[in-house]
This record gives C-alpha cells, sequence and structure tokens, in this order.
C-alpha cells in the first residue's frame, strides 16, 4: 500500500473527530454513569481496529476508509473525555495530569513492543487479534472505574456551547489548543517521516520504528518529572517551551543516524511535559462540569490535525526522505507563531 494510501486512511480515523468530539464531550458531561458510556466507546474502538486491520488487502479499499470514518467516532471520547471525567477528582497539584501523561508514553511504548514482538513471532493477523482483545480487556477495566457522574441531567446543550465558548473565549486555554493542535499535527506523519529517515541512511524501512520507540521512551521520563520541572504550575510557559525544544530535537534527524536517534528520544522527552501542562491549563481553567466537553473537544481538533500531518507527509515523502523532517519541524515552528497570536488576540 502507498504511502498516499497509508496517509489517506491514517485521516479517516482522525479528521471526522473535529465534529464528533463536541457532542460525545457533552454526552460525557451529562452522563450519570460515564464509566459505562467510556467502556462502550472502548469497545466500538477495538471492533474498529478489528475490522480495518482485517479488511486491508481484503476489502475493497472505500470500505475499509468507511470503517475507519465509524471507527473514528468514538476516539476522541477515550483520548480525551476519559482524562475530562477523571479531572473532576484532581486536588489541584497536578499530579492526576502527570500521571495521565505517564500513562499515554507507557502505552506507546509497551504498545509498540506488544506488536513488535507479535510480529517476531507471530502472523500480521496476530496482531490484529490482540489489538483487539486489548479492547476488550480495556472496556472491563473502564466500566469498573469510579468516574464522577453528573450532577445534573438538565443541563441540556450547555455543556457543547459552553466547552467550545471555554476554549475560544479564554486566552490560556485558546492559546494551548491552537499550539498542541498545530505541534501534534505533525505526529499524525511520523511514522512515514521516520522510514523516510531511516531510507535516506540506507537502513531498512522497519528501522524507522525504533525512531518512534525511541520518541515514546523519552516521553515517559519527561511526563515524569513534569512536576518538578515547573509545567503543571505555569502550564502555559511549559507548552511553549516544550514545542521549541520538539522542534530542534526533530532537526537532529537532519545529521547521522545516531543523532537523528537523539533527537528524537528528546523531542519525546519535551513531549511529556506538554502533555501534562496541557492537561493542567484545561483542569485548571474550565469548571468540573465542562471537563469533558473541553478535553474532547480539544482532542478532537489534535487528533483531527494529526490527520493533515499524515496526507502531507503522506504525499511528499516518497522519493524525498528528507522531507519528512522538514516537515515535523515546520509544523512546530508554525505552532509558537500560532499560538503566541492566539494567546494575543481579544
Amino acid at each position: 500500500m502507498s504511502s498516499l494510501r497509508l496517509g489517506v486512511l491514517a485521516a479517516c480515523t482522525s479528521a471526522p473527530q473535529v465534529v464528533t468530539a463536541p457532542w460525545l464531550g457533552a454526552r460525557l458531561d451529562r452522563a450519570t454513569r460515564p464509566a459505562v458510556v467510556l467502556a462502550f466507546l472502548v469497545a466500538v474502538l477495538g471492533v474498529g481496529v478489528g475490522l480495518v486491520g482485517t479488511g486491508l488487502g481484503r476489502a475493497p479499499f472505500l470500505a475499509v476508509l468507511a470503517v475507519a470514518v465509524m471507527w473514528s467516532v468514538a476516539e476522541p471520547a477515550v483520548m480525551g473525555g476519559l482524562s475530562g471525567v477523571a479531572s473532576r477528582s484532581a486536588a489541584g497539584d497536578g499530579r492526576i495530569e502527570t500521571a495521565d501523561a505517564v500513562s499515554y508514553g507507557v502505552a506507546a511504548i509497551a504498545g509498540q513492543g506488544l506488536v513488535a514482538g507479535v510480529v517476531l513471532f507471530a502472523s500480521p493477523v496476530a496482531i490484529v487479534a490482540v489489538l483487539v482483545a486489548l479492547g476488550t480487556i480495556g472496556a472491563a477495566a473502564v466500566a469498573r472505574l469510579p468516574l464522577l457522574g453528573a450532577s445534573s441531567r438538565s443541563t441540556g446543550d450547555r455543556p457543547f456551547r459552553a466547552g467550545i465558548a471555554a476554549l475560544v473565549g479564554d486566552p490560556e486555554l485558546r492559546a494551548v489548543t491552537v499550539l498542541t493542535t498545530i505541534s501534534m499535527s505533525a505526529f499524525g506523519g511520523l511514522a512515514l517521516a521516520a522510514v523516510g529517515i531511516a531510507e535516506r541512511h540506507g537502513r531498512p524501512p522497519a528501522a524507522g520504528a525504533a525512531l518512534v520507540l525511541a520518541l515514546a521512551c523519552g516521553a515517559v521520563p519527561g511526563a515524569m518529572l513534569a512536576r518538578r520541572l515547573g509545567a503543571t504550575a505555569r502550564p502555559l510557559a511549559a507548552a511553549f517551551v516544550s514545542v521549541a525544544v520538539v522542534g530542534r530535537a526533530f532537526a537532529f534527524a537532519f545529521g547521522p543516524w545516531w543523532l537523528g536517534f537523539v533527537g528524537f528520544a528528546l523531542a519525546g522527552f519535551a513531549d511529556g511535559p506538554l502533555l501534562a501542562a496541557t492537561f493542567a491549563s484545561r483542569t485548571a481553567r474550565t469548571p468540573p462540569d465542562l471537563r469533558a466537553s473541553v478535553y474532547t473537544i480539544a482532542a478532537g481538533a489534535k487528533i483531527a490535525g494529526t490527520a493533515v500531518g499524515a496526507v502531507v507527509v503522506g504525499a511528499v515523502i516518497d522519493g524525498r526522505p528528507r522531507a519528512g523532517i522538514t516537515i515535523l519541524v515546520a509544523f512546530q515552528l508554525v505552532a509558537l507563531v500560532a499560538g503566541a497570536a492566539a494567546l494575543r488576540r481579544g
């Protein structure tokens, strides 16, 4: 399958979320039993992974894209909504946001390690089966979480409108959302760019996975040190510094292979505090009954942004291995300029 087709597939799992996220977030903010709703959505993701995985190369590509779009409907609630609902129990000291950020990094490492292990000792079909099984286990685990529900079901459409109003009207939330959405858009094409970097150095495409794994490994200690680095106490400043470091670190990949490896690890280390700072900003500046909406809308925008990155990198990477690095760096620079502009507006 061509890089462009892979980019389009990634976009179909991401782009619809900019539309579905506000709706899903509002329902979570009105849910009296959010754990049950979230468990259902995790199960939907697991089924979606199974259908897309088994359909690739067997079913018509358009049918696979249709399933990817339907699967994407559930993802914002899982990627952002769970964090938003959990933040209602936050003590305001940054601990839950740091732990949340660490969990993302650990999941990235464990997930890639698991997939790599299955690839070595089993077939691609086994990977799909393992991912579906993990989705089922995840759904059962989420259903048992003691998540706080809505205090009242008579909120009407307030979470939907107020969540968007909070993100647009609050200068810090607006700036952090713009900054992280553009910055993370580059990550949609990260795997493809990593393959291009590996090929540029005469290494097999599979070597690009080592770069992505280095980034994930760097994110865990970065997230664990987020509170010590002041990311949760001064989230806006920490977010801007983190994006600047990510951009500079990606530029290391223009050099030798070993330096690119170090650069990806450093980018991951900076991304850990960025995620913790983002969560801390949303928690501090959003009322508890709007947290799911704000987290989910912002997560939907960020994930939809990755669709843009996937398509852009997929369209230009073939035959131009340096292009992927350029895009990774350029997105960070644009994020810094746009984030600063969003902070000053209004």
